[in-house]
């Protein structure tokens, strides 16, 4: 089940780590990276070799819980929705 929700999945976003990993099941997705005062780009790297676009997010950390910036995230987001609505306009 896991694998076929990120087979159909447009846009993977989550916090840095283990998780992320499911990217590989998500062949036609933009990764978004919500990374904090964590993160070493390895998840950059495996979208690149991948050929996936990836971005990154800051989150904040706070105790035992993460902040994220929800307006930049959608900002993200829609720029990712934008570059793919362009491309796939280029190849029609």
């Amino acid at each position: 089940d896991q694998v076929r929700l990120f087979a159909d999945s447009a846009i993977v976003a989550g916090l840095h780590g283990a998780g992320l990993t499911n990217i590989l099941f998500a062949p036609n997705a933009s990764l978004v990276e919500f990374i904090g005062t964590y993160g070493d780009g390895c998840y950059r790297n495996v979208c690149h070799c991948l050929n996936q676009p990836y971005r990154f997010a800051p989150a904040t950390p706070n105790g035992d819980n993460v902040s994220i910036d929800v307006d930049g995230f959608r900002r993200v987001a829609d720029r990712i929705a934008s570059t793919a609505f362009t491309q796939r306009r280029m190849l029609t």
